[in-house]
């Protein structure tokens, strides 16, 4: 993972006291104290489901929680927790409070300086319908309906000295593909339908809802990476908009290595398409059609390339890749659990301890390796395992 500054993010815990999880009001905490142990360490005990854990710095991490009070209805509240357990407290408490407007945050990444955040805002999901009607009819008749699916992303930076707040020039709008409405001449009732391409990422968010389109900073501080789950996209903040990166077809979850040299990143790799076409009908007849294709998901690998395209290593099957703090090694998902892999290739060595683990993290130092674990009802809890081989 990237380099930080020791005591980064200082002032944001200073503003974080009224998220206390275990102590007080507006928060429930359901952590435990901090424990003196060896071995792996689970930091959260709340039952729900806590995802995309990132390093802000040698001692604490950052992590996305679903439902937590008081939003017992928002998706996505950021929290901070010390890196050997305890409370819990609100990581952007000036844009995330009780009383105000609920909103669906993920994927938070500190800058290597400390001073900045970029995040990602979950938006517009909208129902994979698209049509109120009566009936619908399907050819071939056996088409499955598709979920509902996502629009929309936004892409946030948020400055430490600002308590919070993104600028709304600090923010990127990102429109995913799959939906579009085509134009037809001569039927008066049905002027069109929509073409619906519901892609292998679309399914994954909605079955797993993995780190898809995290960012991640440029040791330098200059551009983020993030993908809009097609590609891997770079993004200059001073630009109004992203560039995709070359050879990144169905790139997600990029990681940008120490040295700046490299970017791993997950590739989704589409089965063969499975095509329908439906009419939705209302007690009038047709209201509207739609042309449908869903493609599965056939394998998820782990990719390298430059930052310019220039260069592509594929590593093998797995995903979510985090770096070692000398670009040397990767940290990866497989089989549902954590494995590490040289970035020059070759076989690939399971980490003790991880089974059920996934959206691995690793410490700036090297020693220590984050994750999170799934629970029996489909949930996920924090976890910190001494790593051997993380580089210096």
């Amino acid at each position: 993972m990237m380099r930080m500054r020791r005591g980064a993010w200082m002032a944001l815990g200073a503003l974080c006291a009224l998220g206390c999880r275990e102590a007080t009001a507006p928060f429930d905490s359901a952590d435990r104290p901090t424990l003196e142990v060896e071995g792996p360490r689970q930091l959260t005990f709340s039952a729900l489901d806590e995802r995309t854990p990132v390093w802000l710095g040698p001692d604490s991490l950052a992590y996305a929680a679903e439902g937590l009070a008081p939003f017992a209805e928002g998706r996505g509240v950021l929290m901070k927790i010390a890196a050997t357990g305890g409370a819990a407290e609100a990581l952007l408490p000036a844009f995330q409070f009780p009383g105000g407007p609920s909103r669906w945050l993920t994927s938070p990444a500190p800058s290597p300086a400390g001073d900045r955040a970029a995040y990602v805002e979950i938006w517009a999901v909208a129902d994979g319908q698209l049509c109120p009607a009566i009936a619908v009819v399907c050819d071939p008749s056996g088409a499955q309906p598709i979920a509902s699916r996502l629009g929309e992303i936004r892409l946030h930076l948020m400055d430490r000295e600002g308590g919070g707040s993104p600028e709304p020039e600090r923010s990127l709008v990102v429109p995913l593909e799959g939906r579009e409405f085509v134009p037809v001449r001569g039927d008066p009732f049905l002027p069109g339908f929509f073409r619906i391409r519901y892609y292998p990422f679309q399914r994954l968010f909605h079955e797993e809802n993995p780190p898809l389109f995290r960012p991640d900073w440029h040791p330098g501080g200059t551009r983020v990476a993030f993908s809009d789950g097609l590609r891997v996209l770079l993004w200059d903040p001073a630009s109004p908009q992203a560039e995709a990166v070359p050879g990144t077809d169905g790139g997600v979850s990029p990681a940008w290595s120490p040295n700046g040299e490299w970017i791993a990143f997950t590739r989704l790799v589409r089965g063969d398409p499975i095509a329908a076409s439906c009419t939705h009908s209302g007690f009038l007849g047709p209201v509207c059609r739609q042309e449908r294709v869903d493609y599965e998901v056939r394998d998820r690998r782990i990719a390298l390339v430059r930052p310019d395209g220039s260069e592509i290593r594929e590593l093998g099957s797995g995903e979510e890749p985090a770096w070692t703090p000398d670009s040397g090694r990767l940290v990866f998902r497989r089989d549902g659990r954590l494995w590490t892999v040289s970035a020059g290739g070759g076989a690939a060595t399971p980490v003790p301890g991880t089974e059920g683990a996934r959206e691995p993290a690793i410490s700036p130092d090297g020693g220590r390796l984050a994750y999170v674990r799934l629970l029996s009802g489909g949930k996920h809890d924090l976890w910190v395992v001494p790593f051997e081989g993380g580089g210096s």
